[in-house]
């Protein structure tokens, strides 16, 4: 068991996952007793990496005494609307991941009160409902590229080695225009499922070029429309030791989405 925490990277779903009993929303509940197998060490604070905060520059939020999440969604029932997640004040280790950024190199602004959005706090809440540490999000930046954001991870390694899960959230496979809303669970369209076997095979290879490139993958232009939500995927690429890694979770919803989870090894 090592003292140096393991990195996820978790498929974030849909805010509606949180409205129905479903495979994805059981998995998020083990991360806990995952977490425990995998490392004696209690996180001091969790840094999520989510799809779903785009910016021109690194940003890094959550270092604030009340912590909040946001609702950034429309057109779900009101009930998700309603949901709140306490957190713990994130001043003083917000402080001390704000001198790390420095020390590793990072140029990071600190937009402390900007909430946490759906792709962070839809699988953590689930997993966490009062956490007894922290957690804060870190941005992407789309416009940087691909390689810029697994050189990210690499950087960000050095957290893991002192108290830091870093989780990023996205998702490999999502195509909304494309969605089959009817379809059942862990249920895939070809083009998405056969996306998942290419991206799948240049992971086992450790084949990081070809994970750079999701347009070359078999479907990549239609599993990943947009980069943003297969970003996360690559900084955890980087947070990994050439990327070993193992599977967590394998599932789909909707046809489209892959919730796929994997942890560094």
């Amino acid at each position: 068991m090592s003292h140096k925490l393991p990195a996820w990277f978790i498929g974030h779903g849909a805010p509606s996952f949180l409205l129905s009993d479903n495979a994805a929303r059981r998995f998020w509940h083990t991360l806990p007793a995952v977490l425990a197998r995998q490392s004696s060490q209690q996180p001091k604070a969790i840094l999520s990496i989510s799809a779903h905060w785009q910016t021109s520059r690194l940003c890094f939020s959550g270092q604030v005494a009340e912590p909040t999440i946001q609702h950034d969604f429309s057109g779900f029932p009101a009930e998700l609307y309603e949901i709140s997640w306490p957190l713990p004040s994130g001043v003083e280790v917000g402080q001390e991941l704000m001198a790390a950024f420095t020390q590793l190199g990072l140029q990071v602004e600190a937009d402390p009160s900007y909430p946490l959005d759906h792709g962070s706090w839809v699988p953590l809440r689930e997993a966490w409902p009062k956490p007894p540490f922290p957690v804060f999000q870190l941005s992407i930046c789309p416009h940087k590229g691909t390689r810029w954001h697994y050189e990210l991870g690499q950087k960000l390694s050095a957290l893991r080695e002192q108290g830091v899960l870093i989780v990023a959230n996205g998702g490999i496979s999502h195509n909304l225009r494309q969605i089959h809303w009817r379809m059942a669970e862990n249920e895939a369209v070809d083009w998405a499922r056969d996306f998942m076997q290419g991206f799948e095979t240049a992971v086992q290879n450790r084949d990081i070029e070809a994970l750079l490139d999701p347009d070359n993958l078999p479907f990549g232009v239609q599993a990943a429309p947009t980069l943003d939500h297969y970003l996360p995927f690559l900084v955890f690429a980087g947070l990994t030791d050439e990327l070993a890694v193992e599977q967590l979770y394998q599932g789909w919803m909707y046809g489209t989405l892959a919730c796929h989870a994997y942890s560094s090894i």
